[in-house]
């Protein structure tokens, strides 16, 4: 875990006085999960244990001279006897088989022809991780030296059994663990709902590169973290890799004093107030949520049918069957495009400003990634439409947002194509949003993710934007040796 240098600003009391500083895009904390589990919808695509994408070649765990045959190269190692679990290497598999073997693989199989729920299997991996052990024995230290365990996390019992949603729920859960572990490892019913609890309220979604959710996973050390829907610090995953960056310049002396953000705070205040106490049982008090007056506040909330719709449009053609098909996705995308600009001529002919709307946010969002993923659009309304969403992510979202910098990445890398037919009329234009990518990426993933390192190599092909990460490493690591 790399930190920046701490002060002492005393030398009585010293323990209780030790500050932390941190610059914007200094890592807070970086963890691999205390337990971690796949949607199982996404089996095939990623590997179970490290979740980093999977390639194409198939290999069963059984069939150890195929596997041979591909030591040298990237593989996919699936397990013979279910149709849910894959690894990427042999260490992984060798990691997740213990359990998987032990309890797992039976209790997916129940479930055929049915998918399994990525909570249940969080839970019931938890419950084996857990079984005949104290809480307190797991453990991580945090930028402190605090040593948190497994028993600090919350798990708010008494709220839970008053849920009738949430308990239904956990019974569900403890029902068929019950059917399907075996007897030496059947969880008491107490224990399991101290588990169930300390998952529901600290687990993490884990996502992909682009921010599409793959999984969960629970970090014993981050979870100490709390909620603000204008927060300190964001994160972000290289597979179950999770990594907590400062979004503004921090002083602390407590890693409590640093706040992420468990939600999309793209809903009215209304909804985030019900969500987060309907899931996490407490009320926010952020500046968002006592000022009624703040921009996100008063985003129209109209047409949320509209923004349901085109979500589901989008995911059916993204995940569903037809993985991708091009004519569903243009019809998607003509569809959020009409709904756009409809709404933009209301509004020139009733001579009103353009207004920020959760619908239209959305409509642009999902108009670009149907445009993106088709070659003809890709180039053209995809890029357009993309720099209309990103002034409004940053509008709302802020500057230094991962979902922000991952947009700028997505456009980096189309203006790298447009740049590569000898573009050269907006050669500025487009070199400049390509460095932009870089320095953000820099800020809220660091120069070691995948994402950044992607950036780097579009950067070094154009001379208007080149070097951007050497330089801006350079100045930074000067900057953060500082003593405040």
């Amino acid at each position: 875990m790399r930190i920046c240098k701490r002060d002492r600003v005393s030398r009585s009391n010293r323990d209780s006085l030790k500050r932390w500083t941190f610059r914007r895009g200094d890592e807070v904390v970086r963890a691999y999960p205390f337990a971690s589990a796949l949607q199982p919808q996404l089996a095939g695509k990623f590997c179970d244990e490290c979740m980093q994408p999977l390639p194409k070649t198939i290999t069963p765990a059984s069939n150890r001279v195929h596997l041979r045959a591909h030591s040298q190269g990237a593989i996919t190692i699936r397990c013979p006897n279910c149709p849910f679990v894959n690894y990427c290497s042999l260490k992984c598999q060798k990691i997740y088989s213990e359990y998987h073997d032990a309890v797992e693989c039976a209790m997916l199989r129940e479930f055929v022809p049915e998918v399994p729920d990525v909570t249940f299997r969080l839970f019931a991996k938890l419950l084996y991780k857990t079984h005949g052990r104290e809480f307190s024995e797991f453990s991580e230290n945090l930028f402190t030296g605090e040593r948190r365990t497994f028993q600090d996390l919350l798990d708010h019992r008494e709220d839970i059994k008053e849920s009738p949603v949430v308990h239904t729920r956990f019974r569900t859960y403890l029902a068929f663990v019950l059917h399907t572990f075996p007897d030496n490892l059947k969880p008491d019913p107490d224990r399991a709902l101290r588990v169930f609890g300390r998952m529901i309220i600290n687990r993490f979604s884990v996502q992909s590169l682009y921010l599409e959710p793959i999984g969960e996973a629970l970090y014993i050390g981050p979870s100490i973290h709390d909620h603000s829907c204008s927060p300190d610090a964001g994160f972000v995953f290289d597979g179950a890799l999770l990594s907590i960056r400062a979004g503004r310049d921090l002083v602390v002396t407590d890693p409590r004093q640093i706040y992420i953000c468990y939600i999309d705070i793209l809903q009215t205040l209304e909804d985030r107030q019900s969500f987060l106490k309907e899931h996490y049982f407490f009320r926010c008090a952020c500046p968002y949520c006592t000022d009624e007056q703040h921009l996100i506040n008063r985003i129209s909330a109209v047409k949320e049918s509209i923004r349901d719709s085109l979500r589901g449009a989008l995911t059916a053609c993204v995940h569903g069957e037809n993985e991708s098909d091009a004519v569903q996705l243009d019809s998607v995308y003509q569809r959020a495009r009409s709904l756009i600009e409809q709404d933009d001529s209301d509004e020139i002919a009733l001579g009103k400003e353009s207004t920020l709307k959760f619908w239209k946010i959305d409509a642009l969002a999902v108009a670009f990634e149907c445009a993106e993923r088709l070659p003809h659009r890709r180039q053209t309304e995809a890029f357009k439409i993309g720099l209309r969403l990103l002034a409004n992510f940053k509008l709302t979202y802020g500057e230094c947002r991962p979902c922000v910098s991952v947009l700028c990445f997505r456009l980096a890398v189309i203006a790298s194509e447009v740049l590569s037919k000898g573009n050269e009329q907006n050669e500025h234009e487009l070199c400049q949003i390509i460095k932009d990518a870089c320095t953000r990426l820099l800020a809220t993933h660091g120069k070691d993710h995948p994402l950044t390192r992607r950036a780097d190599c579009l950067a070094q092909q154009w001379p208007g934007s080149r070097s951007i990460i050497r330089s801006f490493v350079s100045h930074h690591t000067s900057n953060t040796t500082s003593t405040h």
